[in-house]
């Protein structure tokens, strides 16, 4: 068993790190191909005088490092966009308040002008109003339909 592990340890003295030429051919090499054929793989191992199995290890950690950096680049647009949304939420919210705002206003006007026109001599006749109302009540559906309730469905 100590045999195996003095093996192992030499294993791992003997691996030489990478010169920057040769990660320079290496990176040139992965923008060309993400995916390691065996082919290439031999081919690489020959010109850079390191065994095909540093190749193959080095090819697996770029690609991983690859991948999650686009990873990291996909969340970064993700999360833009989802502030994006956010702020446009909020506004809506916003457009949604002052609009209530209104719906009220113009109910509280037109209930006055009902009450006005009972007390006086009015032009305006109910079936008029019926369609005032029945206008409020579109808006009302509008509103819940774009609030995502079906109260009025």
């Amino acid at each position: 068993m100590e045999n195996f592990f003095l093996s192992f340890q030499n294993q791992k003295h003997n691996k030489k790190r990478l010169t920057e030429d040769q990660v320079g051919i290496l990176e040139k090499s992965f923008a060309c191909s993400k995916k390691l054929e065996p082919e290439q793989k031999l081919q690489l191992s020959k010109q850079l005088g390191v065994p095909p199995r540093q190749i193959a290890i080095w090819y697996q950690n770029k690609r991983a490092r690859w991948k999650t950096r686009s990873l990291e680049e996909d969340y970064g647009a993700l999360q833009l966009k989802l502030e994006n949304e956010l702020a446009e939420k909020k506004q809506l919210e916003r457009d949604v308040e002052r609009l209530k705002a209104e719906l009220k206003e113009a109910k509280e006007m037109l209930l006055s002008m009902k009450r006005e026109g009972g007390e006086g001599h009015s032009h305006t006749s109910l079936a008029e109003f019926s369609y005032d109302c029945a206008e409020v009540m579109q808006v009302e559906q509008l509103y819940t339909c774009f609030m995502g309730s079906d109260k009025f469905v």
